[in-house]
């Protein structure tokens, strides 16, 4: 994963379930992520951490978890801000 992809995945891990949830709910738009690297080892350490803090049953699909990526990176700033997210290129990222 690229320092971008790593950061991203650190800043989704301090999020709750009902901030997964607003994020789920914002529309997509038209900003195009060229340093987002959408793997299957992003999408599965997410799937990993949501399961593991049993933030979802059902709603911890492959499909559910790249949205909420998507959307998130979309509004980075602007949610970290909202939500107080840690910066997930701090601490040597």
């Amino acid at each position: 994963m690229n320092n971008y992809t790593m950061a991203i995945s650190k800043e989704l891990r301090q999020l709750d379930a009902d901030q997964i949830l607003k994020i789920k709910q914002k529309d997509l738009n038209e900003t195009i992520l060229a340093k987002l690297e959408m793997s299957e080892k992003l999408v599965t350490e997410i799937i990993n951490d949501w399961s593991k803090r049993k933030l979802f049953d059902k709603y911890c699909t492959r499909q559910f978890v790249q949205d909420v990526i998507m959307k998130y990176c979309q509004n980075r700033k602007e949610l970290m801000k909202t939500f107080k997210i840690e910066n997930g290129f701090k601490n040597g990222s």
